[in-house]
């Protein structure tokens, strides 16, 4: 099976940009977001990390639509779109591409991030069944990256003082760190995808020049570009609380991602 329409796939690491990349081209008339930012096919089949938890979202949104005026077609047509979400037949490239129907003639937008981190397989899974899909890397200063990560995910939840060594053994994890590993991720686009189809971004690039950003990827997706079309270019997403890294632990994240950043430079 095979869907030959255009579909803007979002990568990328937790603290990248991706929600900001959705929230801005779902404003856009000639693109189409689902009810849910991470549709999370391909990393179901073909990721380490499963993702449990993502039929939740879908339910709290549904039993939130469900209160709404039920003869709005709008309304109706989100409810629709979530359960067939929530309860596939079979989880395979059928339901998946029923997904993406509702688009028409625009442009339907899967940002799952954790797509980033699935293996070779699931990228040439994701060619396979999407030829003309445009690819959106988005990644991040990984020091800073796993920082804004920790700040969100650990020091956002507790109140306990931490010690140095605490914070470096925390951040020594796989979950901040698999996702920095840009030079494995962009070896296994190369080999899936041609360069046109592949646009690699990195946050503090995107942030310095949000609209030159945006307008090369509408000439990339062959849709419109004006800047009025971009209303929300300043906002932040999942801003974390302020913390000053320790000039130790910050000098261990130097020495840990070291060898990404000469990759990508």
């Amino acid at each position: 099976m095979t869907h030959t329409g255009k579909v803007l796939i979002g990568i990328g690491a937790a603290k990248s940009g991706t929600t900001w990349l959705f929230q801005n081209l779902r404003s856009h008339p000639q693109m189409h977001a689902m009810p849910l930012k991470e549709l999370h096919y391909f990393d179901q089949l073909h990721g380490e990390n499963q993702f449990p938890g993502r039929f939740h979202e879908a339910e709290l949104i549904l039993h939130t639509r469900e209160k709404e005026e039920a003869n709005d077609p709008f309304v109706k047509a989100q409810t629709d779109w979530l359960r067939k979400y929530i309860a596939p037949v079979t989880l395979d490239d059928r339901w998946y591409v029923s997904l993406l129907e509702g688009a028409s003639d625009r442009v339907p937008l899967d940002i799952s991030p954790g797509y980033a981190v699935m293996s070779e397989r699931g990228f040439s899974h994701m060619k396979s069944l999407l030829p003309n899909a445009q690819v959106v890397f988005m990644m991040r200063n990984p020091m800073e990256r796993a920082w804004s990560q920790f700040r969100k995910d650990v020091f956002e939840r507790t109140t306990k003082p931490m010690t140095n060594a605490h914070m470096m053994d925390i951040l020594d994890w796989s979950v901040f760190a698999e996702r920095s590993n840009y030079t494995e991720t962009i070896r296994r686009l190369d080999n899936a995808f041609d360069d046109a189809h592949v646009t690699y971004a990195f946050y503090e690039d995107v942030f310095a020049n949000p609209l030159g950003f945006l307008s090369g990827l509408c000439r990339s997706l062959g849709v419109d570009f004006a800047p009025s079309l971009f209303p929300h270019t300043d906002a932040r997403s999942n801003i974390s609380r302020n913390l000053a890294i320790p000039s130790e632990v910050g000098a261990h994240l130097v020495r840990r991602y070291a060898r990404v950043c000469e990759s990508v430079e």
